[in-house]
């Protein structure tokens, strides 16, 4: 059952991707209003936890959005009922314009924000006819958080919205991601833990398919606590 206050409730989610167990019983809430983000090594099962809360990995357990269930609603419903979702590597439609690939973020019912993404991101009103595919990564990471951020949702899903991109262009998204983050619930995956320690107030370690630490954003302060629950030594960087 969601927790008073939680925009999403997940437990005992476990998922397997053919013969691999990837998530192994996770429990996750995301408290309504705030920034949740997900930390732990590459390939520990965070990108599939986003994806089976979305409904894109068969997964067991139990998916509560607003004390509802959707755990077994098709990923398009599960949007419908208010999600939106950035996905990892950006996934914009490069031979669309960039008009074109927020128009496909439109929901019947809604006025789509376009003056709120316009003015996040006013690079992207000067280039809406320019096709997708001839903008510079960061510029595609804008198309990709305008997409989640046209209409109205209860629940913004963003995964490694900073990876691979340089110094300015990742505080410019942090700062996007600092000013809608009053208006919307945001869970994030995030492996720059100076953007992460900037947005988190709550903050959740996924080691090996499980849970292994929670907290508030006062856990990224410790990093050799957090090195610890990472399971990395004092050279490598987290």
């Amino acid at each position: 059952m969601t927790t008073i206050g939680s925009v999403l409730s997940v437990r005992h989610l476990s998922a397997r991707i053919g013969t691999s167990q990837i998530l192994h019983g996770v429990d996750l809430e995301v408290p309504r209003n705030q920034t949740t983000v997900i930390l732990g090594r590459n390939g520990v099962g965070k990108t599939t936890l986003l994806r089976s809360i979305l409904g894109y990995v068969e997964a067991s357990g139990d998916v509560e959005l607003l004390g509802r269930p959707i755990d077994r609603l098709p990923t398009h419903k599960r949007v419908r009922a208010g999600i939106a979702y950035v996905p990892e590597d950006r996934d914009v439609f490069r031979s669309l314009t960039v008009e074109e690939n927020l128009r496909l973020a439109e929901r019947a019912g809604q006025v789509p924000r376009y003056d709120l993404v316009f003015d996040l991101f006013p690079d992207l009103a000067d280039r809406r006819s320019q096709n997708a595919g001839s903008l510079s990564g960061g510029q595609q990471q804008m198309v990709a958080l305008g997409r989640g951020l046209l209409a109205e949702c209860e629940l913004l899903i963003v995964d490694e919205p900073t990876k691979g991109l340089s110094p300015r262009v990742v505080q410019e998204v942090v700062d996007v991601l600092a000013r809608v983050k009053e208006g919307v619930t945001i869970l994030m995956v995030e492996q720059n833990l100076s953007a992460a320690q900037q947005l988190a107030d709550d903050v959740v370690v996924i080691s090996e398919g499980t849970v292994v630490a929670s907290g508030t954003g006062e856990m990224l302060v410790d990093r050799d606590k957090l090195r610890g629950f990472l399971g990395v030594g004092r050279s490598e960087e987290v």
